[in-house]
């Protein structure tokens, strides 16, 4: 049997290894289940620039669903597949690996807390995310995992729909059997929220999405792209159990309430958010209906997008957003004495099962902060997005790190292969501590955990010295 830790490996090939006929450069992003490089071909001629994705597990089946979406979809705003093929370790074990044209490009909520864009130009990076939608699901393909964290915006303003790894095609064979596919939580449409409560006893009851759970996913991207804020969640399932228990579920509360969109954006994204699928519209009609508002809008629509001031009297709440820093809380000193006994605990509780791609599972389920019950399946974007060198925005994972190390936090050195150390303060070596880095769920983490990266942490304290002999 292959030695697990041989992902390691596909996770630091250096630069000028050859895979296949292609050259790798630089890490352009790392994932959960793949790396992706800058490449060039080998023999010269190719016209690029190209990205090269190559799977940390071996035997990746997500490789091969992922290039047989590639190969259907032919559109602009989706990368060009340009090959594909095996990558042989020098031990013999074989890895996935595909090339596709490189999009240079930043993180969709990254590009509009730079740019602070007009309603004009979210219409149309929204209007390019519905045509590459249209052009997927005309190929009979869904893309399950649309989010700001899979799209890229060129400096000319363009939208890209990135990381088709998690999507799916008529016809595909099924790679596991929970209820709910991969994806992201938070951007669950109802019917599937709905489908995992009624099925959630039922053994190999699976949910289906199709192109309207990949509409509503776009609406929740453009609710919080907007906003800064993700639409509430609107399923009380207890409600409809039983509408005499509690009152049902809250209104969505327009984009316009909390910003200053235009009234076409404001009207497209209630529209995409609509509860039932046919109410949302295909991605073709939206796309339509949102090049139709960027070209017809008045001029208030090229005013950047401004938070509107929320009166601390109106009672009125922000919801949990992925585009905003939480404020970091300092541990009680109680946490110092016993933190390395907690830290140990919660990564022996959190260490991923080793299993191999084939019996991968796709649904971990969790209830949501905000009273939804969803699953997070293979959550995690598959690979981080390759053309940005920018940080990515905030998930809202947990707490942000904080700027120097915690009160008797472990110093380096830190024990490798345990311990990671990290920099807290950028170009500031006396900030540096040790830390251990936990496969913690988004909802688990948040309470507990330090945001870094994209990744979950926690801080690593010296072992408490016990006592050598009982007490009298």
């Amino acid at each position: 049997m292959v030695d697990p830790m041989m992902q390691v490996v596909t996770g630091a090939l250096p630069p000028g290894t050859q895979v296949g006929h292609w050259r790798v450069g630089e890490v352009l992003g790392r994932g959960a289940y793949a790396t992706v490089y800058s490449t060039e071909r080998v023999e010269p001629g190719a016209a690029g620039p190209f990205a090269l994705k190559l799977a940390t597990w071996p035997q990746d089946p997500r490789f091969a669903r992922e290039v047989e979406l590639l190969s259907r979809i032919r559109h602009p705003r989706v990368p060009r597949l340009h090959d594909h093929g095996w990558w042989t370790h020098p031990s013999g074990v074989a890895f996935p690996f595909l090339v596709m044209e490189r999009i240079e490009g930043v993180p969709l909520y990254e590009w509009a807390e730079e740019r602070k864009p007009s309603s004009r130009q979210v219409l149309r990076v929204l209007a390019d995310l519905a045509w590459a939608l249209d052009a997927t699901h005309r190929a009979d393909c869904v893309h399950r995992d649309v989010k700001g964290e899979n799209v890229l915006v060129s400096a000319e303003g363009r939208a890209f729909l990135m990381d088709f790894g998690a999507g799916d095609f008529k016809g595909a064979r099924t790679l596991t059997h929970e209820l709910l596919p991969p994806g992201t939580s938070e951007y669950r449409s109802p019917q599937a929220v709905r489908f995992e409560w009624k099925h959630r006893h039922e053994p190999g009851a699976h949910y289906k999405p199709g192109p309207a759970d990949d509409v509503y996913a776009l609406g929740v991207t453009a609710y919080i792209l907007v906003t800064g804020t993700r639409p509430p969640c609107r399923v009380d399932l207890e409600w409809e159990t039983d509408p005499t228990r509690v009152p049902p579920p809250p209104l969505l509360e327009p984009p316009s309430a909390l910003a200053s969109v235009s009234p076409e954006l404001d009207a497209l994204i209630l529209r995409m958010l609509s509860d039932a699928p046919e109410a949302r519209g295909s991605a073709g009609e939206l796309a339509q209906a949102l090049e139709r508002a960027a070209n017809s809008a008045s001029l208030r629509a090229d005013a950047p997008i401004a938070a509107r001031k929320i009166e601390p009297s109106s009672g009125k709440q922000r919801a949990h957003s992925p585009r905003r820093g939480r404020v970091w809380t300092v541990l009680v000193p109680l946490a110092a004495m016993v933190g390395m006994f907690l830290a140990v605990v919660a990564w022996w509780r959190t260490l991923p099962s080793w299993q191999w791609p084939g019996a991968a599972q796709e649904g971990r389920h969790s209830d949501s902060e905000d009273g939804c019950v969803v699953a997070v399946g293979d959550a995690g974007p598959l690979v981080a997005n390759i053309s940005s060198s920018h940080r990515a925005p905030s998930m809202g994972l947990g707490l942000d790190m904080p700027k120097k190390p915690l009160p008797d936090q472990q110093l380096p050195p830190c024990q490798e292969g345990f311990e990671v150390e990290i920099e807290l303060t950028a170009g500031q070596k006396d900030t540096r501590s040790c830390w251990i880095k936990v496969d913690a769920r988004a909802d688990k983490c948040k309470t507990k955990g330090y945001e870094y990266k994209g990744g979950c942490y926690l801080p690593m304290y010296p072992p408490v010295k016990l006592p050598q002999s009982a007490q009298p």
